[in-house]
């Protein structure tokens, strides 16, 4: 009971210290702010509070009344020290200090997907607007070439074994066609299928009406004679060029030791010693690279171990295996560039040991040619010898 008595007590004393709002004019409409109007009443007491207070009797301490001041989230009145603080209702919700004020995650998310939305749309026009201009590039660029680059001439370059007329015929690309839009690729794939001799066919366009047709032939590197008859002309890859008679392939070189019956023209050689063609396509290519191979008439391949090979009509070379021939003509076209031997000279070269040449240049064209198809070894061959024929000059064959 004495409880509830005092917290009456208390409940009609704050009731007591309260005072009535300031009287508002009629007809306007009560504001937030009324509840910071001071009474009528109290503008003396405010005067009071403003005037200087009376000095406090002596011994005693004076002392000043509390003014209360407005903070934030706070209602407070000056000049009534009996009343006490009351925080005010938050509107919508406590903001914390020094931070933003929250707002509805609703209209937060409906704001966000707003945005996306705009930004995917802008993201379609802009993929629609680059989709538009290359299709009006491509259609442009399609009607240009069209219209225009049709062919006026067909030139070749690089023919000397056939006639153009029948070239062109089967290259199939007429003038009048499209530039580029002509079979040019597949007419110079049935050119290089059709001759043998083309080893490369390349097609160029000189802008604005012109088509070049380089071509670039095989060059004959030497020539075999087949078990069945007939010779067969190679290329410095073994690739058969094409089937003539003895009398054709005179002026070729000729290549011992190798037994085939030949192939198609256009095909590789089919033999039936594989290392064999190996070494004459290993010996040819480094003869090719040192600059060799134009002057070589005959390749005697019958011993692997003892490969020889006829060069300029005047020596009879010997290479041994077939290893390190790249050295081993790098030795023999240093020996062809210090002028060692004279134009009267003719003899035999010993390339078969590492490092060193043998030369023997006391022999006849005849005994040469013998040396190199190993009728005749160095040792039974001798500078007055005579060949089949009785000439010593090198007139003779053998």
């Amino acid at each position: 009971m004495a409880k509830k008595k005092s917290a009456s007590k208390k409940k009609q004393t704050r009731t007591a210290g309260k005072r009535p709002n300031a009287a508002r004019p009629s007809g306007q409409k009560r504001t937030g702010m009324d509840r910071f109007a001071v009474p009528a009443g109290t503008q003396t007491e405010r005067q009071a509070a403003r005037a200087p207070a009376a000095p406090a009797p002596s011994g005693q301490t004076e002392r000043k009344p509390s003014a209360r001041r407005q903070s934030a989230g706070m209602q407070v009145q000056v000049g009534d020290p009996g009343r006490r603080m009351r925080p005010q209702k938050a509107a919508v919700t406590t903001r914390q200090a020094g931070g933003p004020v929250p707002s509805d995650p609703r209209s937060q998310a409906a704001r966000s997907q707003r945005l996306r939305r705009i930004v995917r749309r802008k993201d379609r026009r802009a993929r629609l607007t680059k989709v538009f201009a290359a299709l009006l590039t491509a259609a442009c660029s399609l009607f240009a070439l069209t219209a225009f680059f049709q062919i006026d001439a067909i030139e070749f370059r690089g023919l000397t074994r056939y006639k153009a007329a029948d070239v062109l015929a089967t290259f199939g690309v007429k003038t009048g066609e499209n530039m580029f839009f002509c079979d040019s690729w597949r007419g110079a794939r049935r050119v290089k299928a059709a001759y043998p001799y083309f080893s490369d066919v390349r097609v160029t366009r000189t802008l604005p009406d012109k088509l070049i047709l380089n071509v670039t032939e095989a060059v004959p590197a030497a020539a075999v004679n087949g078990k069945q008859g007939g010779w067969f002309i190679l290329d410095r890859d073994a690739r058969v060029l094409e089937k003539t008679n003895e009398q054709a392939a005179s002026g070729i070189a000729e290549v011992l030791g190798l037994d085939t019956a030949g192939a198609a023209p256009g095909q590789p050689l089919t033999v039936e010693q594989p290392e064999v063609l190996s070494d004459l396509k290993a010996l040819m290519a480094a003869l090719d690279e040192n600059g060799f191979l134009d002057k070589v008439q005959l390749y005697n391949l019958k011993n692997r171990e003892r490969i020889w090979f006829q060069y300029d009509g005047r020596y009879a070379v010997c290479v041994g295996e077939a290893k390190d021939l790249a050295q081993k003509l790098a030795m023999l076209r240093e020996l062809m560039d210090q002028e060692l031997f004279s134009p009267s000279d003719k003899g035999t070269i010993d390339l078969s040991k590492a490092g060193q040449a043998v030369t023997d240049m006391s022999l006849t064209t005849a005994q040469v040619r013998r040396t190199a198809r190993g009728e005749a070894t160095l040792q039974h061959v001798g500078a007055d010898e005579e060949d089949e024929t009785g000439e010593t000059d090198g007139e003779g064959t053998s």
